[in-house]
């Protein structure tokens, strides 16, 4: 895999390409020299987001094009997200928002009013996450943009957008279809916070617009969207308990030693300090506990499990 210099240069070569050939209105006949070099890029990506800093020696890149009926990007995703939230990343969740955020606001769609108004579908390419909006006049270059401001201050990850002629990815994906499960899926989430106007990927614009988006999406069969709804007396409390942090302000909560979601840190037996947040305690071993909430963390449910350190460390199922 291509770090350093090489991973510059592979980069750049599909730059070099796709202005040679005319950017968005290049010709058919360029089409299988692109589609090579961006699956190339993608998996490239796909690695780097596994680093503790990611595309620091050339940004993480995705593609956006407007085909047939369709406003489509491509990003170095599992495409098994669409299945199951934790095949991806916390990194991977964030490019993947960003995505979603940036195609709706190219694709200028109404904010929508019920979960039937949610239309963004999901494909395959080459095992990278394709996501699609029908849009006869989407603009792949307004989304490009779109995505690299929604990126722009993400901590230790260098992103950008490539936007593509829509031949390159027309044709190319697999079959498009909503995400599979539960009615709160963070990619419908993350549409209908975008389409409601706030920015995905962003922690604090998706909780300004959480009960807008619940009330679009309703609560999820298998888990209610209340904490004090909840059947399970575990999860209720710890639902409750995340509930009443966050009210707090996330100085006040930093100031008091906690991470940036206003959780109360525990410490392992190893000694190591671990946050209340769960995918951030998971995902993230580093003093202080959470360092940044993820995304999808409000729509999650909660478990809390055995005793770790002072028994009250919690983590998202």
């Amino acid at each position: 895999m291509c770090h350093g210099p090489y991973a510059r240069q592979a980069m750049e070569q599909l730059e070099r390409a796709l202005t040679e050939a005319g950017g968005t209105t290049a010709p058919p006949a360029s089409a299988g020299r692109l589609r090579r070099l961006l699956l190339e890029e993608l998996d490239r990506g796909r690695e780097e987001l596994t680093r503790p800093r990611s595309g620091y020696a050339m940004p993480v890149a995705v593609a956006v094009a407007s085909c047939a009926d369709a406003l489509v990007g491509v990003a170095p995703v599992s495409f098994g997200v669409r299945a199951d939230p934790d095949a991806a990343s916390e990194r991977e969740w964030l490019v993947g928002a960003a995505l979603a955020g940036a195609l709706c606001e190219a694709a200028s769609l109404r904010a929508p009013s019920a979960a039937g108004d949610l239309v963004m579908v999901f494909g395959e390419l080459e095992g990278h996450l394709v996501l699609a909006l029908p849009a006869r006049d989407g603009d792949a270059e307004l989304a490009a943009v779109a995505y690299e401001e929604a990126t722009a201050a993400m901590d230790r990850l260098r992103t950008r957008a490539l936007a593509l002629p829509g031949h390159v990815l027309d044709g190319a994906y697999s079959a498009l279809s909503p995400p599979v499960g539960v009615s709160q899926h963070p990619l419908r989430v993350a549409e209908a916070v975008a389409r409601l106007g706030g920015r995905p990927a962003d922690p604090a614009s998706v909780e300004v617009h959480e009960e807008a988006v619940l009330a679009v999406i309703g609560g999820d069969e298998h888990g209610p969207s209340r904490p004090h709804e909840d059947p399970d007396p575990a999860r209720r409390v710890a639902r409750r308990l995340v509930a009443r942090e966050r009210t707090l302000d996330g100085d006040t909560a930093r100031a008091q030693g906690g991470g940036e979601c206003g959780a109360e840190p525990a410490t392992a037996d190893d000694g190591a300090v671990r946050g209340a947040c769960g995918h951030c305690s998971v995902r993230s071993s580093s003093p202080g506990g959470c360092r940044s909430r993820s995304w999808w963390c409000w729509s999650s449910l909660l478990t809390v499990h055995p005793t770790l350190g002072d028994g009250r460390v919690m983590e998202f199922s």
